[in-house]
C-alpha cells in the first residue's frame, strides 16, 4: 500500500509539474505574442537611414554653432581693432586723430587733382 501511495504521489507530482510547465509555456507564448504585437504596432525602431539623418542633423547643428562662434570672434576682433588699436597706431605713427586719418586720403586726392592745400589744413585741425 505504501508503494502504491508513493507511486500515485509521484504521478500526481509529475502531472502537477507538467501542468505548471504547460501554464508557464502558455504565459510565455502570450507574453511573446504581446511583445510581437507591440513591436508591430510601434515599428521596429528607427531605420538605418533615419539614424543617419538624425546624426547628420546633430552634426550640422554643431558645425553651425562653431561657425557662428568663429564669425562672432572675428567680428569682435575687427571691431576691437578698429575702435581701440587702429587709433592708437595712427596717433603713434602719423600724429593724426581718427577723423583726420579718415579725411586725409580724400584731401590728398583733392590736392593732387586741383592743386589745393586741403591735406595740410586737415593736419592742422585741433583734434
Amino acid at each position: 500500500m505504501i508503494s502504491a501511495f508513493f507511486s500515485s504521489s509521484e504521478t500526481s507530482l509529475f502531472s502537477l509539474n507538467r501542468i505548471q510547465l504547460r501554464r508557464l509555456q502558455a504565459s510565455r507564448r502570450r507574453r511573446d505574442r504581446a511583445v510581437v504585437r507591440l513591436v508591430h504596432r510601434l515599428g521596429r525602431g528607427p531605420k538605418r537611414e533615419d539614424l543617419i539623418e538624425l546624426t547628420t542633423r546633430d552634426v550640422w547643428r554643431l558645425v553651425y554653432a562653431r561657425l557662428l562662434l568663429l564669425v562672432f570672434m572675428v567680428t569682435a576682433y575687427i571691431f576691437i581693432f578698429n575702435v581701440w588699436t587702429r587709433p592708437l597706431l595712427l596717433r603713434e605713427t602719423t600724429g593724426l586723430g581718427w577723423l583726420q586719418a579718415f579725411l586725409w586720403p580724400f584731401a590728398h586726392s583733392v590736392d593732387y587733382f586741383f592743386g589745393t592745400q586741403t591735406s595740410s589744413w586737415i593736419r592742422r585741425m585741433p583734434f
